[in-house]
Parts: C-alpha cells; sequence; structure tokens
C-alpha cells in the first residue's frame, strides 16, 4: 500500500518507528519542473503530487531507467 502526499500532510501515513519517524510508501507523480541534482552527486530531490498536495523527495542512489517528470512514481 501507498499514501498520497495529501493523506500524509493530513497525518495518516505511516509506522511509527522508535525514533519518532514514520515509514512509508509515498505514491504520485513527479511534479514537472522540480528535479534537480548538483553535477556529480547521485542525490536527487524532486516533489511528488497527486494534484491537491506537494511532498519533497531526496532519493540517493542511481535512479530507475523510467524516471522522469510527469511520470508516476512510488517512493
Amino acid at each position: 500500500y501507498l499514501y498520497t502526499p495529501s493523506e500524509i500532510h493530513s497525518g495518516e501515513a505511516g509506522e511509527r518507528v522508535s525514533s519518532g519517524e514514520a515509514r512509508f510508501r509515498l505514491g504520485g507523480m513527479v511534479a514537472a519542473n522540480s528535479f534537480r541534482r548538483e553535477p556529480g552527486s547521485l542525490e536527487a530531490h524532486f516533489n511528488v503530487s497527486d494534484g491537491d498536495a506537494l511532498m519533497p523527495v531526496i532519493y540517493s542512489g542511481i535512479l530507475p531507467d523510467l524516471f522522469r517528470e510527469n511520470q508516476a512514481v512510488v517512493a
């Protein structure tokens, strides 16, 4: 199961862990013009949208070949 940015903002998402953080899967569309990465870095910054809300994401690693803006993503 995954949660949309709207559900996350309303506090409906996540299994709490001992550090007070929540773990969940985020689903939505990669927002247009939101992707950025520093040259030589594996850290990607982008926003995920469900049409009503945005959730910023920081991902470290190699992105899948099909990753692009305006496409569905689960993070």
